[in-house]
């Protein structure tokens, strides 16, 4: 079971506000990537989680943790989709993964005390602690992953700090980030970086060897 927690942040160019939207793998604390937006719509959260879907279309199990913005239910039911062979012709139809469960955790006020509180909208057939426990180092539901990794987007990346002219900017900037993140940082709970703990990588990169670093280019025998 992959365990991803999913949030957004605001940010503030000159004139105008536009939307981060990341995901992290609560396990390992792997940035699995973001989306940007000018808009907190339909659009941000579907390319945001069919990100996500391309890192989990393999295992299709997965447990999505988000705050309570309405659209990753429409989102999750639209991408986290398998087609169904029946042996005929045509397009077949195609169905939610089986192991899907979506959680919600929504921040209640209680004379003036925010507590968080949750709530299930998709699952199938299993409950929630049966999902947990199938979760290593996360058996709580909660968006404390997600929000930790916003701190460090904020502490790190120049345009949510300071606001930039142009929304061309931000994006580029996220990745360096949420890459080194990934391959350069230590996480001080798994002593390892999360790129290691996710069995990328055996040793901590530098950022030069990161930068240095060559992509294979993509082609049909690639």
């Amino acid at each position: 079971m992959q365990h991803v927690q999913a949030d957004e942040v605001r940010v503030k160019l000159q004139g105008t506000i536009v939307w981060m939207a990341l995901a992290v793998v609560a396990t390992t604390h792997l940035w699995l990537g973001g989306s940007v937006s000018r808009q907190r719509n339909l659009a941000l959260i579907t390319a945001l989680l069919t990100l996500i879907q391309r890192s989990t279309v393999v295992i299709k199990r997965l447990l999505l943790v988000t705050d309570g913005l309405r659209h990753y239910r429409t989102a999750a039911q639209r991408v986290f989709r398998q087609p169904q062979r029946r042996g005929q012709r045509g397009r077949p139809r195609l169905c939610r993964w089986p192991g899907l469960v979506l959680v919600q955790v929504v921040k209640m006020s209680q004379r003036n005390v925010w507590r968080p509180w949750s709530r299930t909208l998709i699952r199938q057939g299993k409950r929630i602690a049966w999902v947990l426990r199938r979760t290593p180092r996360s058996q709580v539901v909660s968006t404390a992953g997600i929000e930790r990794l916003n701190a460090t987007f904020r502490e790190r990346c120049a345009p949510l700090a300071r606001p930039p002219r142009h929304l061309a900017t931000i994006q580029p900037q996220m990745y360096l980030v949420g890459t080194v993140c990934n391959f350069c940082t230590v996480h001080r709970s798994l002593q390892v970086t999360p790129a290691m703990a996710a069995g990328i990588t055996d040793h901590p990169w530098s950022v030069g060897d990161l930068l240095a670093y060559r992509i294979p280019p993509w082609g049909p025998s690639g």
